[in-house]
């Protein structure tokens, strides 16, 4: 009987630090949450699941009461509520876990007329102010089960302005590449964003509002096809965000599993939202860092054109600026460069070492790296092949290929389409994939994997093992189990995220992934500190790299403001692409400045919240507060005048001494003169970035 899941009387089910789960009364009311964060369901003794509230603790809800909190489509049905009795699925049976650092509260039901089994996952870890939510379906007897639309979260929330931030392919209409919006949802309207291939082309998969004193927020966790909408009827907006019309299949042995999300109520001040998602991150990655390792990468320079005698040259001239990490990227294996040195496709999936640039492998170029002192990254791009490599060595078979209505590429007839997406979806294609990455993990030893991928599209092929229109699903559960696989054989080995730039950066990847490469536009500087403004607001900073390199406007040779393109990399990770063998020594002398700010800042920078406190025609300002101190980074566009700028989250009681990188100690102040009056910034004649480091004064020290 259903009746005996309720409680009598308030039990604590399952504890974790200040994180719960607990069952209120018999009244059928569970609550899982943290000292910063409720989230309440109801099952009813009729076996409905129902959503009664998102909180922050004593506070009333942010969201408005719904019969459930996800939707479901089986078939070719419609959309419903998951846990109404109109789905046809009922609770059976309410179970808890403890998870790494938090808690997991899940719900099973079973639908009445078909073999399928629904369990809603709900988790929080302690200290968070986020609920990560997901449902699983798996059959329950010898059938296969077709599932539609798979949806993370379905609420009812009051009319606010909705915040959100586009993608990385978006034109200057929209404020360009990862710009912050606020849109308003009129009466009968609706908003709507996401993707049709991957995740960040568009916009960001995260949401957004204020309401009153709160800020709620919604983010998926996921990197292929995606939608978010907000329905506006009278004073509600009703919010659905998960995965555009599509289908799954639950199999005996083999559940679906839709996208993660995570929602939160958070105070309403900025950076709220920001800090619950980096202690999200923190804490569902299981207290695994980014690293933000000061990196050197070959492409910009030499494109294909790279060999072992260069390869050896260039890594002298890297320990030598002092930076951490040496990439060698795209065109280690034969055959590239067949249109010209930027061709890095023809060759790519043969797996295969160019012996004759390489006499030696690409693992002694490793080796040589780390007797220097530096960590060796390779470039590979595990979801792409030319099609000249299919069947050559251990190349890949034909049916492994993704197509879309028949074609290798969408836009090119397959006589012409000289290479393909591998579809994850499928399992030998998969497997596949991992047995070439473990192999050339093996041979290489790399200590860190730029993993690139330069071809997205959804694969209708039948054969694949997912419905026709099931390939992005499918596609980027493929690729999750191979970043977790990997994960577990090598610990070690750090995986940056490269899609061709930023297409494809969000939380299911900042999961399993070390860093991520913003942009293939790595200049000029103001461009770079326009990508970090965006994309702080949801990622961690030390999650977000670029690179410093020329310019037409920007030379790092004389007459270039060489401090000014290397600090304006700071707020993030800092990475260096140029001829160093060309530059004077005044220029490698900053660029090693540089890179040892940047390594001094990473532990203040791991968990900080970023603030940009001025952008305008004048000063271009941010401020990352740690709790170790902060820093402040000031860009001078053209100034001919000082400004104060108020800060912000300082200890007001706190004693901070003001450290300029250029000029030192500039004295002690309290964190509230700091936020009320501001610091004082100057133009300076030496360079237009400057840099001051905020940190409290210890009481010992103060006397």
């Amino acid at each position: 009987m259903l009746t005996a899941l309720l409680s009598a009387s308030p039990v604590r089910q399952a504890e974790v630090a200040d994180a719960f789960v607990e069952s209120d009364d018999g009244s059928g009311i569970w609550v899982i949450g943290s000292d910063r964060i409720r989230y309440q369901i109801r099952i009813t003794r009729g076996g409905a699941l129902e959503h009664a509230g998102l909180s922050r603790p004593g506070r009333d809800p942010v969201t408005l009461g719904t019969r459930s909190d996800a939707l479901v489509r089986l078939g070719d049905g419609p959309a419903l509520p998951l846990g109404d009795p109109d789905s046809g699925f009922a609770v059976a049976d309410v179970s808890v876990a403890d998870v790494w650092g938090g808690v997991r509260l899940d719900v099973a039901l079973t639908h009445q007329a078909l073999p399928v089994r629904a369990t809603r996952h709900y988790l929080v870890h302690a200290g968070g102010s986020t609920v990560e939510m997901w449902t699983t379906f798996e059959a329950t007897a010898d059938e296969t089960v077709t599932l539609g639309d798979l949806n993370a979260v379905a609420l009812a929330l009051p009319v606010a302005e909705v915040e959100w931030t586009t993608g990385l392919a978006v034109g200057p209409d929209v404020g360009g590449s990862f710009t912050p919006q606020r849109t308003h949802v009129a009466e009968g309207g609706r908003f709507a964003i996401g993707a049709e291939t991957i995740s960040t082309e568009r916009a960001l998969p995260r949401v957004t509002l204020g309401l009153g004193d709160d800020r709620f927020f919604a983010a998926l966790a996921w990197s292929g096809a995606w939608e978010a909408s907000l329905d506006r009827s009278d004073d509600v907006l009703r919010l659905s965000m998960g995965l555009p019309r599509m289908s799954a299949w639950a199999r005996p042995g083999s559940p679906a599993e839709g996208p993660h999300v995570i929602v939160g109520a958070v105070p309403n001040r900025p950076g709220t939202v920001q800090e619950a998602i980096v202690n999200y991150l923190w804490a569902a990655r299981e207290g695994r860092p980014f690293p933000a390792l000061t990196a050197y990468n070959t492409w910009f320079l030499r494109g294909v054109d790279i060999d072992e005698e260069t390869m050896l040259r260039d890594i002298d001239l890297v320990a030598s600026v002092g930076l951490e990490l040496f990439q060698l990227d795209a065109g280690w294996y034969p055959d590239t460069r067949q249109d010209g040195m930027w061709d890095f496709s023809s060759g790519l999936g043969s797996w295969e070492v160019d012996r004759r640039r390489f006499p030696r492998g690409l693992g002694s170029i490793g080796d040589y790296a780390r007797s220097k002192g530096l960590k060796y990254g390779v470039w590979v791009e595990p979801e792409r092949i030319a099609r000249s490599t299919i069947g050559r060595g251990v190349g890949a078979e034909e049916r492994y290929l993704a197509t879309y209505e028949g074609r290798y590429d969408p836009h090119r007839p397959n006589d012409v389409s000289e290479d393909g997406q591998i579809c994850l979806g499928d399992e030998a294609a998969r497997a596949w994939v991992l047995a070439r990455l473990v192999a050339f993990i093996d041979e290489v030893r790399p200590d860190y994997l730029v993993w690139d991928y330069n071809r997205w599209m959804v694969c209708t092929r039948e054969g694949h093992g997912h419905p026709v229109d099931g390939g992005s699903h499918a596609h980027i559960q493929g690729l999750y189990a191979l970043l977790e696989d990997l994960r577990r054989r090598y610990p070690h080995v750090l995986i940056e995220n490269c899609s061709g730039g930023g297409h494809r950066i969000d939380l299911g990847l900042a999961l399993r992934t070390d860093n991520a490469w913003m942009d293939d536009r790595t200049t000029p500087s103001a461009h770079v500190r326009h990508n970090l403004r965006g994309l702080s607001e949801v990622f961690p900073v030390t999650y977000l790299f670029s690179y410093v390199m020329p310019h037409a406007d920007e030379p790092l040779g004389r007459g270039g403001d060489v401090d000014l393109f290397a600090r304006s990399r700071l707020p993030g990770v800092f990475g260096v692409t140029a001829d160093l063998g060309r530059l004077d020594a005044d220029a490698l002398g900053r660029i090693r400045h540089a890179a040892q700010l940047a390594r001094s800042f990473r532990g203040l920078q791991a968990r900080a919240v970023t603030h940009q406190l001025v952008l305008d025609d004048v000063w271009d300002v941010v401020q990352q507060v740690g709790s170790a101190g902060a820093l402040v980074f000031a860009f001078d566009r053209g100034a001919d005048r000082g400004q104060r700028v108020p800060l912000r989250d300082l200890d007001p009681l706190a004693t901070y001494e003001v450290h300029s990188i250029d000029s030192g100690l500039l004295g002690r102040a309290l964190g509230a003169d700091l936020m009320l009056g501001g610091l004082a910034i100057e133009p300076s004649a030496a360079t237009d970035a400057q840099i001051f480091v905020l940190r409290p004064v210890a009481a010992s020290a103060r006397r």
